[in-house]
């Protein structure tokens, strides 16, 4: 597959890093690749997405920023590559077999209520191994048994994914970015599934503004994505501060 440059317009660096994180996430691109959705925002992504040219034209790029612009996000505008991820992601959620999360609420009486939905990403604080295990820590919540009336349960999450299981990074409060350092793990284990690390966003700045870029691994080896500019790198470092969404697959 071609490496592949995308033009930035002043603020849709958002949008080009996770586009190419779509590009060569091998498992998402094999489930759309005969999709034929008749919708004409999954119809420009999937365009961009399967592009085998030198480089991306400015028109192609120009019209799925129009059709991303339907569904109100502004690509002219500062904006968050997890937001934008989640957006294109509930447009192909029947195209895209999701993992899912069991929720188990327990009372001390022994009364167990379990319910299961769809995730399609999980927000998690810190390194990323310790993250996951601390998002699927029991803890106690004011919920009310339905069997005895006792106030306050357990509740434990269990996460499991599908072919892709996408980690993001908790990086914003209301006052500032948080610029932690995490381990860039080759892979980890979720739900049981051992998940290798195939492609990751940055974000580059602090709360006020910034900068978006992607590292993907290709069948020629890792490479960053800086919107117009795609260079080979040898790998990724071990530990760094600007990881912003971490992309798993099985």
């Amino acid at each position: 597959m071609c490496t592949l440059g995308l033009h930035n317009f002043g603020n849709n660096c958002y949008i080009n890093a996770v586009l190419q994180v779509f590009r060569y996430l091998k498992p998402v691109a094999r489930q759309l690749y005969d999709v034929y959705p008749g919708d004409p925002l999954l119809d420009s992504f999937l365009t961009m997405l399967y592009n085998r040219d030198s480089r991306i034209g400015t028109a192609d790029l120009k019209h799925f920023l129009h059709e991303v612009e339907t569904v109100g996000m502004d690509p002219y505008s500062q904006g968050d590559a997890h937001e934008f991820y989640l957006t294109m992601m509930d447009r192909l959620e029947q195209h895209i077999v999701p993992g899912h999360t069991c929720s188990t609420l327990r009372c001390a009486c022994g009364h167990t209520l379990r319910n299961t939905e769809p995730f399609l990403s999980i927000s998690i604080n810190g390194d990323v191994v310790e993250g996951i295990r601390a998002y699927q820590e029991p803890e106690q919540v004011d919920a009310v048994c339905e069997s005895c009336g006792t106030v306050g349960l357990t509740k434990q999450l269990a996460v499991h994914p599908a072919k892709l299981c996408v980690i993001h990074l908790k990086r914003f409060d209301t006052r500032a970015k948080l610029d932690y350092v995490v381990t860039l793990s080759n892979t980890v284990v979720v739900g049981g599934k051992t998940m290798k690390l195939a492609a990751l966003c940055n974000h580059h700045g602090n709360i006020y503004g910034g900068h978006y870029t992607a590292c993907a691994m290709t069948s020629d080896g890792w490479y960053v994505f800086n919107d117009e500019v795609a260079n080979k790198i040898d790998g990724l470092p071990k530990k760094s501060s600007l990881p912003y969404l971490l992309f798993y697959i099985e």
